[in-house]
């Protein structure tokens, strides 16, 4: 192979770097990820070329054969992407379909987000596109997995660069191993954590024998070429990382911009992003790419720029027109991918079975923001900004709640529900809101104002609101029957539904009679519920869940569960427009199956002790929620409802919309964050 290569040295962008190049037709970019080289595209070479294609794979800057600038902030996306354009020009091309593996997918994401006039196609390997800035910052993951998270571990300068350049071979032999899917450790993909007191490499034991897929040839070919900067082998490599952040603030002006180019993501089921976005984030990012479009081995890990590939079928779909045989120079340009003006960013399948990445260029407004970490508007903001979303989070006050969500990346707008003029103002530029507010006697209100302000602005192309459970029930027959056919209806302790209740049904008929294009999120009584989580933490801290359920059952839902559906309707609503969803947890329990789940989760017994229905609404409910009569009335006419046996069923809507079945009560609790503490208690 390396004889019908060809290499040499070109001058881009300030940089001297090492190509390797191969064939003829239409120019691809091979973009290596950490810490490779154009080597990890060894295989790729010929069969591309046979296929028809001029293949370039640089060494890019601060790896191996390359230049590596002394300055620490001259490796930035916008330097590595002037490197990917200003090399397509020094080649004579005028455009180029860019392949990035790991690292080098931020940069091929990048320079299509930027510059979609010379990337014509783009594909990425692992990383997803987290737009604009490539890779979640430090600031964040540092909360998320520690001090010893590996890309914390690099921000730290020459700590890992030493620790690297120590035995180059052998950190090749650990980290090429111990970071893929046949690492000596097995099991399912996990973050990589440094040890307390100790380096990386300590985290990946050595390997009694080497995969199938590498050989002691592949680790010197490594190692010889970052040899060549001595102790400074990795310093250019982890310069990369120590940009994220200064990434994420040099291209927040791009913020909701996205690609429209066809791209296509290709992820490993034992990728370690596996582990650092969830198989839902994964899929999210992924879940509507056709299956001949994965050209990746489900079992590679870091590892997916080395598979053999036994032809070309991947590019071929996401460049149809890029050759029209054998050694045939061509240079089309491809159709524009079919979208609809101002779509959400989202993989999806076009009406010519193309797949593009629609760009949301509208911030899709969420209200209710301001709730704790896990609640469902909050939850949604940071799954919304994981993939690369702009959003526009609606808050009542600017307090310590609206910076977190500054710092996370939404666009804070402060302002009042029950204000026409703020709600108008907020709506500006947003063509897809999530509805949702506190428990308020003023929550139809807030609802006929948003409707009134989306009418009038008149381009709103979803509204997501978050309604009740009971809504599927609540009828104008049911709710004008007689008042013993209504109790014995409701369970037999309570004759109405709560003013909540029916305000959520009154907000339902005037979402449909405004025109608006509306989907109804039904959910069942969450697992967050102040009736089964903080109401109870005095009696759970002795080891008792006292609650006025009786005998019956409840099939509560995740808060996640509802998060996760309404983005997916925000991001292609669609199929769902004017379509109203209930959703229940995965089964239906007594309270003695919730005091299991509760004593797994604290880590200790609990047992159930029923009580009398009114006696725990005067203990527990008056009592703390005397200040806020609305609400107090609403959790004691659904403690009526549950006493009585008027809460039922279980649907299955959300594993047939999600394709996934619903978290489980033990998974909400253990994921909530007042019952974390007081399971560290």
């Amino acid at each position: 192979m390396e004889s019908s290569l060809t290499h040499r040295f070109v001058d881009v962008n300030g940089v001297r770097l090492h190509i390797a190049e191969q064939g003829q037709g239409p120019l691809v970019l091979l973009l290596h990820g950490w810490p490779e080289s154009w080597y990890s595209w060894r295989h790729q070479f010929g069969a591309l070329a046979a296929a028809g294609y001029r293949v370039v794979a640089p060494d890019q800057r601060g790896y191996a054969r390359s230049e590596h600038p002394p300055d620490v902030t001259s490796y930035t996306l916008l330097h590595l992407v002037g490197d990917v354009i200003a090399l397509i020009e020094e080649l004579g091309e005028e455009q180029a379909v860019v392949l990035g593996h790991d690292w080098g997918a931020p940069v091929a994401w990048t320079a299509a987000m930027l510059r979609p006039d010379k990337v014509r196609a783009v594909a990425g390997l692992s990383i997803p596109p987290i737009l604009p800035g490539g890779m979640v910052p430090p600031s964040i993951t540092r909360t998320q997995y520690g001090e010893g998270f590996y890309q914390v571990y690099f921000q730290q300068p020459g700590v890992a660069d030493a620790e690297f350049a120590k035995d180059i071979p052998d950190s090749f032999r650990r980290l090429l191993v111990g970071a893929s899917g046949d690492n000596p450790l097995g099991g399912e993909p996990r973050p990589l954590v440094v040890p307390e007191g100790r380096g990386l490499l300590d985290a990946m034991p050595e390997s009694p024998a080497l995969p199938a897929w590498l050989t002691e040839e592949d680790i010197q070919a490594y190692a010889e070429d970052f040899a060549l900067h001595g102790e400074q082998a990795f310093t250019g490599a982890f310069n990369w990382y120590r940009n994220i952040e200064r990434n994420n603030e040099l291209l927040a002006p791009f913020r909701g911009r996205g690609i429209d180019v066809p791209a296509l993501y290709v992820v490993g089921d034992r990728d370690m992003v596996t582990a650092l976005r969830g198989p839902d984030g994964v899929s999210l990012a992924g879940r509507d790419l056709p299956r001949q479009g994965r050209v990746g081995q489900p079992a590679e890990r870091r590892r997916a720029s080395d598979v053999r590939p036994g032809g070309t079928a991947g590019l071929r779909a996401l460049d149809p027109a890029g050759t029209s045989g054998r050694g045939q120079r061509r240079t089309p340009r491809l159709p524009h991918p079919h979208r609809r003006p101002r779509a959400p960013m989202t993989l999806r399948r076009t009406q010519k079975n193309e797949d593009t990445l629609m760009p949301e260029l509208n911030p899709i407004l969420i209200t209710g923001a301001a709730g704790e970490i896990g609640g469902v508007s909050r939850t949604m903001v940071d799954m919304l900004l994981e993939q690369g979303h702009l959003v526009r989070a609606f808050v009542r006050q600017d307090d310590e709640r609206a910076d977190s969500l500054r710092r996370a990346g939404a666009e804070v707008f402060v302002g009042d529900l029950l204000n026409i003029a703020d709600v108008t103002t907020a709506l500006k530029g947003c063509r897809r809101i999530y509805f949702s507010m506190g428990l308020s006697p003023y929550y139809i209100d807030a609802v006929s104002l948003m409707a009134a302000a989306a009418r009038a602005q008149g381009d709103i192309e979803v509204l997501v609101n978050i309604s009740e459970f009971e809504q599927s029930f609540m009828t104008v027959e049911k709710m004008t029957a007689p008042e013993e056919e209504r109790r014995s209806w409701l369970g037999g302790l309570v004759t109405q539904w709560s003013p909540q209740q029916r305000a959520h049904w009154v907000a339902e008929q005037v979402l449909e009679w405004s025109g608006i294009p509306t989907v109804n999120v039904r959910a069942a009584i969450f697992v967050e519920n102040p009736l089964l989580t903080w109401l109870a933490l005095g009696p759970l801290s002795n080891g008792e869940l006292r609650l006025p359920f009786g005998h019956h059952r409840l099939a509560p839902i995740a808060g996640y569960d509802v998060a996760e559906l309404s983005v997916k309707i925000l991001l292609d609503p669609a199929p769902h427009i004017s379509k109203s969803y209930e959703l229940t947890g995965p089964e239906l329990k007594d309270m003695h199956g919730f005091a299991q789940d509760f004593a797994a989760v604290l880590g200790r017994e609990v047992v159930y002790v029923p009580e009398e229905v009114e006696t725990w609404n005067e203990t527990y409910v008056d009592s703390a929620m005397a200040a806020y009569p609305h609400i107090a009335e609403h959790l004691k006419t659904l403690t009526r409802l549950v006493g009585g046996g008027g809460y039922r069923g279980v649907t299955d809507q959300l594993e047939t919309l999600l394709g996934r079945p619903p978290k489980t009560v033990r998974w909400a609790l253990a994921n909530h964050p007042r019952i974390q503490k007081l399971a560290a208690a």
